[in-house]
């Protein structure tokens, strides 16, 4: 949890692109995650 939470800061400190990619991982993350759940 901490480690990921330094990566978002890290990359909200950088530019919009990488926060966006950041943003788009983290979707699919948790999309494939609902997915093993149900």
């Amino acid at each position: 949890m901490r480690f990921a939470l330094n990566i978002k800061v890290k990359l909200t400190a950088q530019t919009s692109y990488y926060s966006n990619h950041y943003n788009s991982i983290v979707f699919l993350f948790n999309s494939y995650t609902i997915t093993m759940i149900f």
